[in-house]
């Protein structure tokens, strides 16, 4: 495949080591993975037998464990009026795990095995869903596997009629791309049925729900395609092997002219930068979409940083512990990067990184990616998102559309979709004119 990529990790233990021959990325060369200490990772050498080792057999099955069975029961919790819509919340434990179903004010609880199983049950599909060379069939199957031993609640949710999931994920699962499971048919992955958002904790996504957005600017765009230009090796902030981007230009354009002229601001190439964006300080809009280059940093994520062009007296990284003072409040907050969705997991407000910093300085939702993708479909993608947003769809719906739209264009390996995912606030739509 030809084209230059974007990168992106998950939102736990990061990705980074996963590498992908043969693509150019919109990232900065980063260390390979490293995981804590004791994780095990999945061994993907071999030939025909090498699901069986990148998928480990299902977690908590082995002989004398009884089947996960869940149980009702009432609860205080009110999802908003007329939607149907469910959460399922993650807790992680070293003894045991537990996943609650809340929908119809109502909750349905499940015990899962401790956290190192299932960190061992997903953590090969977490690496072959974020290449496009994984195996697509082997990718089915674990989906499928994975999908019943996490969602336990298949009638449930058929009975409530659910057509929309917020994930609150723990651990390693902020690292699984939730829509790339299967339905409970094995006919179709998950967000062919369900569109699929995450937050980082109940407390944060009922703040989302109890404040209503405010008017603003439509849109900030930013579009840095080669933050390159002007840097020389031993200037400070300057980084190795980022390339231009081709198709950060069109994605900028194709976003831009969806929204009046009158309501929106626009910065490409040199333009791109820190001091421009930070002009904005304090300012409101409805959107903001940064293209460009992303430095995720695995060990201090609020050094995470969107890498843009330079100007006087900046670095050209905007880092997350600079994005989170900026106080720039968005209804969407779209990062168009490398890896954007990485950082540690930091409690009780989950997610850390750049996703974390935006939502801290007013954003009530945050699309981000989870590994690298092709920059010309990225291009793509995003104005597939955007026209479903212009046609009155919420973002979530909208974001399940788009993904929709590239497994019906003959792109059905995960890679290509399930890696843009949807953080906060999901229902709110778009006002363009």
């Amino acid at each position: 495949m030809n084209g230059v990529l974007k990168t992106a990790s998950g939102l736990g233990w990061t990705l980074a080591g996963f590498i992908f021959f043969g693509f150019q990325g919109r990232f900065w060369e980063r260390p390979a993975i490293r995981f804590p200490a004791g994780r095990p990772t999945a061994d993907f050498s071999g030939g025909e037998h090498r699901s069986n080792r990148a998928f480990p057999p299902p977690a908590g099955r082995e002989k004398g464990r009884s089947p996960i069975a869940a149980e009702r029961v009432t609860t205080d919790i009110h999802l908003p009026p007329g939607d149907r819509e469910a959460i399922v919340e993650y807790r992680l434990g070293e003894t045991e795990s537990r996943v609650s179903l809340f929908a119809g004010n109502r909750v349905w609880a499940a015990v899962l095995p401790e956290e190192d199983r299932i960190e061992r049950s997903v953590l090969g599909f977490i690496k072959e869903t974020g290449r496009s060379s994984g195996n697509l069939d082997s990718i089915r199957k674990a989906a499928r596997r994975i999908a019943v031993e996490l969602i336990p609640f298949d009638r449930e949710l058929a009975g409530l009629r659910v057509d929309q999931l917020i994930v609150i994920p723990d651990g390693i699962l902020n690292c699984l791309a939730f829509e790339a499971l299967r339905t409970a048919d094995n006919r179709a992955f998950l967000v062919e049925k369900y569109s699929v958002s995450y937050a980082p904790s109940e407390t944060a996504l009922k703040s989302f729900w109890t404040k209503p957005g405010l008017p603003g600017r439509r849109l900030l765009a930013v579009g840095a395609s080669d933050p390159d230009q002007g840097r020389s090796g031993d200037a400070p902030g300057a980084y190795f092997r980022c390339r231009a981007i081709r198709w950060v230009r069109n994605e900028i354009d194709d976003v831009s002219r969806l929204f009046d002229r009158n309501h929106r601001c626009v910065y490409l190439d040199r333009e791109a930068n820190e001091e421009n964006i930070k002009r904005h300080r304090g300012e409101r809009f409805q959107v903001i979409h940064i293209a460009s280059h992303g430095r995720p940093d695995d060990r201090v994520p609020a050094r995470a940083a969107l890498i843009l062009s330079r100007s006087p007296g900046d670095d050209g990284d905007l880092r997350a512990e600079e994005i989170s003072g900026l106080g720039m409040a968005a209804d969407l907050v779209v990062l168009s990067a490398c890896r954007t969705a990485s950082g540690a997991v930091v409690s009780p407000e989950g997610a850390g990184g750049l996703p974390l910093a935006f939502m801290r300085a007013g954003a009530r939702s945050v699309m981000a990616t989870l590994w690298r993708v092709p920059d010309r479909s990225t291009a793509e993608f995003m104005a597939d998102f955007y026209r479903h947003l212009k046609s009155g769809l919420g973002k979530s719906r909208a974001l399940r559309a788009a993904k929709v739209d590239m497994i019906r264009r003959g792109r059905s390996h995960p890679f290509f979709w399930a890696g843009y995912v949807l953080q906060g606030e999901p229902n709110e739509k778009i006002v363009f004119d």
